[in-house]
């Protein structure tokens, strides 16, 4: 509990900068940052997909020549 109400009193200052402009850089790097992330689990994922349906093809070739 005491921490929690430690970050309530955290000056506004400290969170978003000493003027409009140093928050807004600071939550525009925040959001740069976000999304590069999401960008960066999006590739991984398409990648995993074009791994996996490789694989899937190659069996498929295997087994149809097995037959």
């Amino acid at each position: 509990m005491e921490g929690s109400k430690k970050m309530m009193k955290r000056p506004i200052k400290e969170v978003y900068g000493s003027d409009a402009s140093d928050g807004f850089n600071k939550g525009k790097a925040e959001t740069v940052e976000r999304y590069r992330a999401l960008l960066r689990l999006s590739n991984e994922h398409r990648l995993s997909e074009i791994e996996w349906h490789q694989a899937a093809s190659k069996a498929n070739s295997i087994a149809s020549q097995i037959e």
